[in-house]
């Protein structure tokens, strides 16, 4: 039995972090950004107030379109794991660097555009083997080396792969699919 006096700790379990309380999570992996009407509080909704390159389908956050934001510093996924129907992903003409962020982790997203950044490093082979709903990889303009990872020539309704501008090295890798445009 549950005592009234124990009704903090079942609303602190039963309480989830909201939508707007995941982004922030994830604004504050970077360490410059133009993310100026982000703002915390309760009952926020980042749909209702429209924050910025935040798309929605009514209440449900679609897509990060967070593009020419002079955004940088590392890129925390894991609060992403939150947004239930978040399909998109852009991050294109930005300042960040390292490794490819662990975008692998969200297996929903349809689109993930990563060009003109500063990203480095090998992607992992089987980075892309969980994505299976990806149809459009954007990796163009940033620093990646080694070889083009084979799990993106797998993924069954890609439509759309740009790659120049790397420093990819060894063959090409056979692509799956006849309506692939890779550029």
């Amino acid at each position: 039995m549950i005592s009234p006096s124990s009704g903090s700790f079942l609303s602190g379990v039963l309480s989830f972090p909201s939508d707007a309380d995941a982004l922030i999570k994830f604004k504050a992996s970077f360490t410059h950004g133009n993310l100026i009407n982000w703002i915390p509080g309760p009952g926020i909704s980042p749909c209702l107030k429209k924050w910025v390159g935040v798309r929605c389908h009514g209440k449900d956050i679609i897509g990060l379109h967070l593009t020419d934001l002079h955004l940088s510093g590392t890129i925390d996924v894991q609060p992403l794991l939150q947004l239930r129907y978040l399909r998109t992903i852009s991050l294109m003409r930005n300042s960040f660097t390292g490794p490819i962020p662990l975008f692998d982790k969200l297996g929903s997203l349809k689109a993930i555009y990563l060009s003109n950044n500063q990203f480095s490093g090998e992607i992992p082979k089987h980075y892309f083997a969980s994505m299976r709903s990806l149809k459009k990889v954007w990796l163009n303009e940033n620093r990646f080396t080694g070889h083009i990872p084979e799990s993106v020539m797998h993924l069954p309704h890609l439509l759309e792969l740009h790659l120049e501008g790397n420093h990819f090295t060894g063959p090409i890798p056979t692509v799956a699919l006849s309506e692939c445009y890779i550029l």
